[in-house]
């Protein structure tokens, strides 16, 4: 069979990260990640020149309230960009299923024709766009048999429309949190996963064969890329917590 795969995943991927960038803000807007932590920096060190200030003190914390504030927002918008990856997976699966569909029926109308000798361009050009727009969200194989049908495959190998119609299943998880996160072993996972039907009739869970396409950035970017920079955000809360624990034991 042929391989295709038109690779989506760098455009979704650079649209979500243009997303992330603005939770940050530019590097001139004074609400800005960057601008709040350099104001806290400024109280930082105003406060060690003048290490008895009260005033320095207090304003040092409040600039870490600030901050504080500003990493809860970015957090909470995280989250959101997960939540939207996991709808946009959703409605490319959808969409995969229609044109799946699409394809299956325009099999039936060659396979007519061919047999009448009647032409198939037409229904030909109609199947090579549908199989274009679900190989823009996914990795898969195309084979042809003698008929002029097509059958498509994942990459595991597993058929989605000969001899039988084959649907991808996805329900979207209803409410992620920083703790959700897929797992291939369901009783640890708290995302939902892709399934699919197999020759032999057994449910598969095909979620990591989603390795090129729109899916698969939305998928990285649901589990690794958001999650790893939401540690990151964690991480940053912690080291600010910290100073300012520094801040109060000066005043003790």
């Amino acid at each position: 069979g042929t391989r295709i795969s038109v690779t989506n995943c760098q455009g979704q991927e650079n649209t979500i990260y243009t997303k992330i960038q603005s939770l940050f803000g530019s590097p001139r807007d004074e609400n800005s990640l960057g601008e709040i932590i350099k104001k806290f920096s400024n109280a930082c060190s105003n406060l060690a020149t003048t290490a008895n200030s009260t005033l320095s003190r207090k304003e040092v914390i409040r600039s870490l309230d600030v901050v504080n504030q500003k990493l809860s927002s970015v957090s909470t918008s995280i989250q959101t960009l997960r939540q939207n990856s996991d709808a946009s997976i959703s409605d490319a699966i959808q969409d995969i299923n229609t044109q799946i569909q699409i394809v299956a029926g325009l099999n039936a109308q060659i396979a007519t024709n061919n047999y009448g000798g009647q032409p198939t361009g037409d229904l030909e050009d109609q199947r090579d766009t549908a199989v274009r727009i679900i190989a823009s969200h996914m990795d898969i194989q195309v084979s042809q048999d003698s008929s002029g049908a097509i059958d498509l495959q994942t990459s595991q190998n597993i058929s989605l429309i000969l001899p039988s119609v084959q649907l991808f299943s996805y329900s979207p998880t209803t409410s992620l949190n920083a703790s959700s996160a897929y797992n291939v072993n369901p009783l640890l996972s708290s995302v939902n996963p892709i399934t699919v039907v197999d020759p032999n009739g057994n449910v598969v869970d095909v979620t990591n064969q989603f390795t090129q396409g729109g899916i698969a950035a939305h998928i990285a970017m649901r589990d690794t890329i958001l999650p790893n920079l939401q540690q990151e955000i964690d991480r940053l809360a912690t080291d600010f917590r910290d100073q300012v624990n520094a801040v109060h034991n000066l005043g003790t």
